[in-house]
Parts: structure tokens; sequence; C-alpha cells
């Protein structure tokens, strides 16, 4: 049973996760005033793909990605 919890929290957890940004991006494209975003390259919750997600999603928008 115990070895059971941990995989369906984690995809719990990755499905919530899905949901929220996906949320996030339309709220973010609805943005039309020049935006920077700055991103630290390792983030563990937040990867650099998302970053590059919400550029795309952004009209007038510059990315940053560093190294925090």
């Amino acid at each position: 049973m115990l070895t059971n919890f941990l995989p369906s929290q984690v995809n719990q957890l990755t499905d919530q996760k899905a949901i929220a940004f996906a949320q996030s991006i339309e709220r973010i494209a609805q943005v039309d005033k020049p935006t920077l975003i700055l991103w630290g390259e390792t983030d563990d919750m937040l990867p650099s793909e998302d970053a590059e997600k919400f550029q795309q999603s952004l009209v007038n928008s510059q990315l940053i990605l560093r190294f925090l």
C-alpha cells in the first residue's frame, strides 16, 4: 500500500501543475505591455521549458535565463 502512495501523489501533483500552468498561460497571454521575464535555469519547480512557453505567450517579451 505504501509503495503505491508516492507514485500516485507525484502523478496528482504533476496533473495539478499542468492544469495550473494552462490557466496561467491563458491569463499571461492577455498582457499587452513590454515584459521582462527573469527565470532561473536550474529551477526545479518551473523548468526553463516553461519559461520559453511563457515568452511565446507574451507578444512583447524578453526572456533572460540565469543560473541562480
